[in-house]
């Protein structure tokens, strides 16, 4: 019995030490967000050489506007960000799988200038939240 309590005070203490600040868990949402529309830019850049088939190219638009979907829910219902980021950050990601799926329609990639925008500004939302926490905290 001695060993189970012991096990349960060692996994406590260790769950304790491994729980992320929210801060950083929204910025990592942000960033995958991002990610996303740098990862359909650069399928565009493939395709344009002749790098991918036609079917790669709907394969990460499928995907990456399910992501941005999923995204947006994540990030519009997180409770430790304010409601005004959450309700920007959910719009540019909504923006962004509606240009994915937009995409995903006609075959073809969409506007990389609004992708790299949108990108962009997820990033630079990202940063200035990791700028916001202790040095230690920001990974």
């Amino acid at each position: 019995m001695r060993a189970w309590a012991a096990c349960a005070i060692a996994l406590a203490v260790l769950t304790a030490g491994c729980r992320r600040e929210p801060t950083l868990t929204y910025a990592h949402l942000l960033e995958r967000a991002a990610s996303w529309s740098a990862s359909v830019q650069f399928a565009g850049e493939l395709a344009d050489r002749g790098l991918v088939p036609r079917t790669y190219i709907h394969d990460v638009l499928a995907t990456a506007s399910e992501e941005m979907d999923s995204l947006r829910n994540q990030i519009a219902e997180f409770d430790a960000a304010p409601p005004s980021a959450r309700s920007k950050d959910a719009e540019m990601c909504a923006r962004l799988a509606a240009l994915l799926r937009a995409g995903e329609t006609t075959g073809s990639i969409p506007d990389r200038i609004h992708l790299r925008d949108l990108e962009q500004q997820l990033r630079g939302d990202a940063e200035r939240l990791r700028g916001s926490l202790p040095q230690e905290t920001r990974r």
